[in-house]
């Protein structure tokens, strides 16, 4: 379990620094590469899975996530984060800058999908998005 949580961890980690060094190269270019780099992982995960004989349970798992079948103790520890997360954004976010805003943003993308899956993680950041883009 805790491999899967690390290893999770470092690939948002990996994928966090790859943004920061694109949005100061290519700032205008910045929301297709998160798509592309979305479609790229979706496919990594399917390759993955693909010889592995529960692979799609796992693959359901990581669409929809678990939030029916989450206890407790899961959604504590997902809101400690969160509280962790949110008190170093508030507290130094100047300090930390975009950087920062992009490691935190890997934790806290991390632990969503766990635990709702990608479907709801991305609905939620792009669709208030897309509701407010002309107002």
């Amino acid at each position: 379990m805790w491999a899967v949580q690390i290893s999770a961890v470092g690939a948002a980690l990996l994928a966090s620094t790859g943004l920061h060094w694109t949005e100061k190269r290519w700032p205008q270019s910045q929301e297709p590469l998160i798509g592309i780099l979305f479609v790229l992982a979706a496919t990594g995960s399917i390759l993955l899975l693909a010889e592995n004989p529960h692979g799609a349970q796992h693959l359901k798992d990581l669409l929809v996530g678990q939030i029916l079948w989450s206890t407790w103790q899961s959604l504590i520890y997902v809101s400690l984060l969160y509280v962790a997360l949110l008190t170093v954004w508030f507290k130094w976010h100047d300090q930390i800058g975009h950087r920062g805003f992009y490691v935190i943003f890997a934790f806290a993308v991390t632990a969503s999908v766990q635990l709702v899956g990608v479907y709801l993680v991305f609905a939620s950041l792009i669709i208030p998005a897309l509701a407010t883009q002309r107002l």
